[in-house]
């Protein structure tokens, strides 16, 4: 018997209020292949007759033979269920109608195993008021860009360093309530650490230990469930009622019931998103990565955060938190001092809690409504009003791969089509390389053909080209102006003959702004940092004024020793302003030159990236072959003289000598080749898509004609009653004129 495509786990504990409603979101998709396993873990008798009422074959009601913590319940639910991919609900929540149909077509799409997405959010009418979640709200995520929705690949680690820094909500990692997880996963979380799931809040610990476990996943900014807010959530009873309910009481009681539960002392044991948080990052960490150095909580952030979340109004509470907080830094007198000069002898009056963001009713990334205005009571009716203003389930939800070079990388290559060895190096994605494997591959083929051992890195960053390189024996300068990138770069270079430069490289000599990339919510991003400020882009913000940096020329570094004018390879990646740094080489020459390049289309105002200049300037200097790899979409070719440019393409130059490229030219064809493979790969699959639509337009088309057909006839209908209703009027009057 084959497994179903889905099975869509709803543990449960005396929730039969709302189940209901979760259960007919479930219920109502047009899809068949999935199963609905729902894990009663509750103290009566009430959703075991809920199930029963409910008369559906797809349900299948589990009941554990004792009573269990919330991580235990999913455990046993996962332990008992079916399908090829997982998805959890809470038994407030819910499926948005066009979900499971559309989430199978997406992972044929994308070939991948974890797909997170940004989820509707719904406040229950029972849910106890609060001065920052309204109950019986809707709040809708609108993230379409020009007529489509994105799909972005995440770096993991990049992801779970914002979370536990503090930048990013953890609701960004792919936890299993918003993400279809591959049972294969699963598996092997279970095969390393014993069990899927740790900690007292499983779906936080999900979110860290899957992000982990795949290096980078596929985030969708549009909605296919609902993840709702109830007097009966766990969530609700702990942190806005702080603890003081019967829920938590049960909530808490179990948790601290549970088998190896082990909460850090250097963590509040406050209910607090905060502190399930970092206590959900430490599960993961010692369980998954114990002696990563970088993934580690930052203790000042993690206090900072805590006493900024935790909502009171009395004081004498607030100083109860002070106390409570100050007695997990006993063991660090530095925190403990950085503490007392702080928070020691302040008041709630003077260290008030952060005040919550105010979101618009309509435009910007969200729109929220007052659900009761439009009757909705249960968040069965939430899915059918997100149906009448979203329309997915009616006209299908158009998702695309964002543009590759706007965060991280494109689908994983596969390695089963004959190049395997060649596919491993240009497949498996790298930390930072934002998707360039295949750059990697063709700098690495060329590295063994140079007779420098030795590079320059212009835009570091955090080091990944750098890594490559210095993994093949070659040491070489690293230019970084971004101030947090430095402490990477410099633990990379240690005990290396590699070192680092905190200067950008532009023309000439002189004092520049360095202007800093932000996403939309005003957080700094790792990349897209400028001396050439791009007010054009919609994927990132560039602060307006800058920060000062020393700006150098490679022609003067060179005059005066600092760098060798001679080199193996010359990377550059100055985020639009490549063209000045090969203004300013003056005497340095490299074998090999790689340039990044865009297109008007995606960074209008980075024209010293432009592909037309920098092949100008390289032919200038001397540069005889250029190759190219171009990207458009999830499209990615592979070009050797001539390029051709189409507008809306990213990539980078390679310029080399018709000796080098003669030498490498098996290998390179070799690679060529793969890369044209996947290209066509890609080309069927979108040929595909577009069949799976014209497809829903013929029915949606055969569907308007059967109803205009109906209308037709109605109309027809109509006038001969009008005809009838006149004959009889006529009839009636020449009774009356008889009479």
């Amino acid at each position: 018997m084959s497994r179903p495509r889905f099975s869509v786990l709803v543990p449960t504990r005396n929730a039969e209020g709302t189940l209901g409603a979760t259960l007919r979101t479930c219920l109502e998709q047009e899809f068949d292949d999935y199963e609905i396993v729902v894990s009663d873990n509750s103290s009566t008798k009430a959703t075991e007759e809920l199930i029963a009422s409910i008369h559906s074959p797809r349900i299948r009601r589990l009941r554990p033979e004792k009573t269990l913590a919330m991580q235990e319940n999913w455990e046993f639910a996962v332990a008992h269920s079916q399908g090829e991919y997982i998805l959890v609900l809470g038994s407030d929540d819910g499926l948005l109608l066009h979900s499971l149909k559309e989430l199978d077509r997406l992972l044929r799409m994308l070939d991948t195993k974890l797909l997170r997405w940004d989820p509707v959010c719904y406040n229950w009418p029972n849910m106890p008021v609060q001065a920052h979640a309204v109950s019986n709200t809707l709040l809708l995520p609108l993230k379409q860009e020009d007529y489509y929705h994105p799909i972005h690949w995440r770096d993991s680690r990049h992801m779970i360093l914002e979370v536990v820094r503090g930048r990013r909500s953890y609701a960004e990692l792919p936890s299993v309530y918003q993400s279809a997880v591959h049972r294969s996963l699963l598996e092997t979380l279970k095969q390393r650490t014993g069990r899927v799931f740790h900690g007292d809040c499983p779906d936080v610990y999900s979110g860290f230990a899957l992000a982990h476990l795949t290096k980078r996943y596929c985030s969708l900014d549009a909605p296919l469930s609902i993840s709702g807010l109830s007097g009966a959530s766990n969530g609700v009873a702990t942190i806005f009622l702080k603890d003081r309910s019967p829920v938590a009481e049960d909530f808490k009681t179990l948790n601290q019931s549970c088998a190896g539960r082990h909460w850090p002392s250097w963590i509040p044991e406050l209910s607090l998103l905060t502190t399930c948080t970092a206590h959900s990052f430490q599960c993961a960490r010692e369980a998954l990565f114990p002696d990563d150095a970088e993934l580690v909580v930052d203790r000042r952030q993690l206090t900072r955060s805590v006493m900024s979340e935790y909502h009171s109004a009395d004081e004498q509470e607030w100083q109860k938190l002070r106390d409570t907080v100050r007695s997990t830094l006993v063991d660090d007198r530095a925190l403990l001092e950085w503490f007392d000069a702080e928070y020691g002898g302040k008041s709630l009056a003077t260290c008030p809690p952060a005040v919550a963001p105010k979101l618009k009713k309509y435009g910007g990334p969200y729109m929220q409504l007052d659900a009761a205005e439009f009757g909705v009571t249960d968040v069965w009716e939430a899915a059918l009003l997100c149906e009448k203003l979203l329309g997915y389930k009616r006209d299908g939800l158009n998702a695309h791969l964002q543009r590759p070079h706007d965060m991280s990388h494109t689908p994983s290559m596969a390695a089963s089509n004959g190049h395997g060895a060649l596919a491993e190096k240009t497949a498996a994605p790298r930390e930072g390389l934002y998707q360039q494997e295949t750059e990697v591959a063709m700098l690495k083929i060329l590295a063994g053909k140079v007779k420098r051992k030795t590079f320059l890195d212009v835009g570091a960053e955090k080091g990944s080209f750098a890594r490559e390189l210095m993994a093949l024996g070659f040491s070489g300068v690293l230019f970084e102006p971004f101030a947090e990138h430095l402490p990477a770069l410099n633990k990379l270079v240690e005990g290396t003959g590699s070192r680092v430069l905190s200067c950008a490289v532009d023309a000439t000599d002189h004092e520049g702004r360095l202007h800093i990339a932000k996403d939309e919510e005003g957080r700094p991003l790792e990349y897209f940092h400028s001396l050439q400020a791009a007010p054009s882009a919609t994927n990132f913000q560039h602060d307006e004024e800058g920060v000062p940096v020393a700006c150098r020329s490679l022609d003067s570094l060179a005059r005066e020793g600092a760098i060798e004018a001679r080199v193996g390879i010359l990377k550059v990646d100055t985020e639009g302003n490549d063209l000045r740094v090969l203004e300013g080489m003056g005497p340095v020459r490299a074998e090999v030159l790689m340039c990044e390049f865009v297109t008007p289309r995606l960074y209008p105002d980075w024209i010293c990236s432009f592909p037309e200049g920098l092949m100008a300037a390289a032919k200038a200097m001397g540069y005889e072959h250029c190759l190219a790899v171009s990207r458009f979409d999830e499209h990615e070719i592979v070009e050797v003289d001539p390029i051709h440019f189409v507008d809306g393409e990213w990539g980078n130059l390679i310029f080399t000598s018709k000796e080098l490229l003669d030498a490498a030219y098996g290998e390179m064809g070799g690679l060529k080749q793969h890369v044209h493979r996947r290209h066509v790969e890609a080309c069927m699959k979108d040929h595909q898509m577009l069949l799976e639509k014209e497809a829903r337009i013929q029915e949606q088309a055969v569907v308007c004609l059967d109803q205009q057909r109906r209308l037709d006839e109605r109309r027809t209908k109509i006038e001969e009653l009008k005809e009838k209703v006149s004959v009889l009027r006529e009839k009636n009057e020449k009774l009356r004129a008889r009479h």
